[in-house]
């Protein structure tokens, strides 16, 4: 997504009232709130309707850094009871949903205010930086423009200010290209995407058929030359129309491809 900020209003006796209930939820709230499973039938009541901000959490089974992060959500939900609203969704149960946000690798957190998406963050996170997102977000809800109009206008929210520091030199190598994957097997059953940027792991990301026969993934890679395969119907398969081959770990031919 493209980034793009939001200035909140300067702090109301609200919002100086909201940081106290935060503060206390925090330190004092010992109930053990379990985070909520969605799915696709109740996604639009649970998260998109909800009254509250919501943290959806894209996670998956086999993942270890998911199950990892579950005691993460369990304790976030609970400090931050009555303010916020914590749910999961299985990414491979739902792979409907997963392609409707961008889902490309799990964890994925997303930041839901008013039915609208407002931060996408991926990989695991700690419980301090979770909290402090849903701070940031519950302030844009706090603000005297309403939520709906403010959220058309941001991916990121204003922190309160910090030191000046010099800007960030520009570095190709921190860069990340969209990039489509494409797999010609029309009479395959199922084709995955293994490489270097999914810890090779074929249950990471499926690919999906097109009307044409041929099989996609789209991702965002960084810049440089990554190794991958095609799995179909279990068959680890080279690209053909790869930028060429190289070898893994383990001295196989793989298929590479340059992004820049």
């Amino acid at each position: 997504m493209a980034a793009r900020t939001i200035q909140t209003n300067p702090a109301t006796q609200t919002n100086e009232l909201n940081e106290k209930v935060w503060e206390t939820n925090m330190n004092t709230n010992q109930n053990k709130t379990p985070t909520v499973d969605v799915n696709q039938a109740d996604f639009e009541s649970q998260v998109l309707k909800s009254n509250q901000p919501v943290l959806v959490a894209f996670w998956a089974p086999w993942s270890r850094r998911c199950r990892g992060l579950d005691s993460v959500l369990g304790a976030v939900a609970s400090a931050c009871a009555g303010n916020v609203k914590v749910v999961k969704v299985n990414a491979d149960d739902h792979p409907d949903l997963s392609l409707q946000y961008g889902i490309q690798s799990v964890p994925t957190l997303l930041y839901f205010l008013a039915g609208n998406l407002l931060d996408k963050v991926v990989g695991a996170a700690s419980k301090e930086a979770i909290l402090a997102k849903l701070r940031a977000v519950s302030r844009v809800g706090d603000s005297k423009s309403p939520a709906p109009q403010a959220a058309k206008n941001i991916d990121t929210v204003t922190r309160e200010p910090k030191a000046a520091t010099p800007p960030e030199r520009y570095s190709a190598k921190r860069t990340r290209h969209h990039v489509n994957f494409f797999c010609e097997a029309p009479e395959a059953k199922s084709v995955r995407l293994v490489g270097d940027f999914n810890e090779w792991d074929p249950a990471a990301t499926p690919m999906k058929q097109m009307p044409d026969g041929r099989w996609m993934a789209s991702l965002e890679l960084p810049h440089g030359h990554h190794r991958y395969l095609f799995i179909v119907d279990g068959t680890p398969t080279l690209d053909p129309k790869a930028s060429g081959v190289a070898r893994d770990d383990r001295n196989r031919p793989v298929s590479l491809i340059a992004v820049s």
